[in-house]
């Protein structure tokens, strides 16, 4: 069986924020290759679940953009618990995340939707 989802501990949803308590699972497919010595979770896989989350608990407009203010600060391992959080902006079209752990902050930005 092929991982490709975070395991979900909790949720908080109250559009338009949303927060989640995430475990990144040690046989995720995203973790294969990226790097093998060392396996970390890809910053694309970051974002990919933050969309995906919001686009089913969240009321996002269908067209994505882009995406800005990109910043990757720590390293996410296999077994981290993550907690993200979730802000759509309705006015901008802008869906704000932020991951972060016991460890700090590990990335952030804005998606752009319209």
């Amino acid at each position: 069986m092929t991982v490709l989802d975070p395991i979900i501990v909790s949720q908080d949803i109250d559009p338009p924020r949303a927060e989640f308590e995430l475990i990144v699972p040690k046989d995720l497919f995203y973790l294969q290759g990226h790097f093998p010595a060392n396996p970390v979770l890809p910053g694309v896989t970051q974002v990919h679940w933050a969309i995906s989350l919001a686009r089913t608990h969240l009321p996002l407009k269908e067209t994505f953009l882009g995406i800005e203010a990109l910043k990757f600060h720590l390293l996410v391992m296999p077994d981290t618990h993550l907690k993200l959080t979730l802000e759509h902006i309705k006015s901008s079209g802008k869906l704000r995340f932020r991951y972060t752990s016991d460890a700090g902050l590990h990335s952030h930005g804005r998606i752009l939707f319209g």
